[in-house]
């Protein structure tokens, strides 16, 4: 993500949590941003959640899902790309990392 939307996130982040967001890092919890991405992109903030699936899982979760076929997430069979959703987590008491 470009720098001007790294602190957007950092700041937004931080106001929602009341936490710091972890530094540029592969490990969990993951955080990735580039901090030499061109500044003229038109990519911004895409907030993902991953997870497994059950019989449990609710269908109004299940209607925002894809299902998840990236590289090196695996073990986890759906996704969310919904930065309102995910952004409503945080200000709900979800943090980076497993919750």
């Amino acid at each position: 993500m470009r720098h001007k939307d790294k602190i957007r996130f950092d700041t937004q982040y931080t106001q929602y949590t009341g936490l710091n967001v972890p530094t540029n890092t592969s490990t969990y919890p993951y955080y990735v941003w580039s901090p030499d991405a061109d500044p003229n992109s038109k990519w911004g903030i895409e907030l993902r959640l991953y997870y497994i699936s059950d019989e449990n899982t609710p269908h109004e979760l299940l209607n925002i899902s894809s299902n998840n076929n990236r590289h090196g997430y695996e073990n986890f069979d759906k996704r969310i790309n919904n930065n309102e959703f995910i952004w409503k987590l945080f200000q709900n008491g979800f943090r980076l990392g497993q919750n």
